[in-house]
This record gives C-alpha cells, structure tokens and sequence, in this order.
C-alpha cells in the first residue's frame, strides 16, 4: 500500500531452520509478493500509472468522505 509493509509475519523456532524449509518459506514469501504486485498493476493504466476507474470508484465507495473537500 503506497510502498509501505501492511504485514509483517514472523517465522521462528527453537532450532535453525534447515535449507530446505528456508527455502519452502523464501517460496511461499515470493509468491504472496507476486500476487500483491499482479494486484497492485491490475488496479493501475498501464501507461500513466494512475489508477483506473474501477478502483477509484472502489475506494470512493470504502471511503466517500476522503474524496471530499474539508471546510475549514
């Protein structure tokens, strides 16, 4: 979101973790970070990388009073 972590997941155990499970766990990290990514560029135009319509009206609709401007 924006660049920043929204989660943090820590592993651990009472022993080191053997090659094997490092690696079954650096997979698993890798593909949760692909689906974010497939996410995050399937709400954006791909030339002007500005979110696209269908996203704008979703997050208006979350949050219709972020749109709107503040009377002071």
């Amino acid at each position: 979101m924006h660049d920043k972590a929204s989660t943090c997941l820590e592993i651990t155990r009472s022993r080191p973790f053997s090659a094997h499970k490092r690696g079954v766990i650096q997979s698993i990290f890798h593909a949760c970070q692909n689906d974010q990514s497939l996410l995050d560029y399937r709400g954006r135009d791909a030339l002007t990388g500005l979110l696209n319509r269908k996203t704008v009206d979703e997050q208006f609709s979350r949050n219709p009073g972020t749109c709107m401007p503040r009377r002071v």
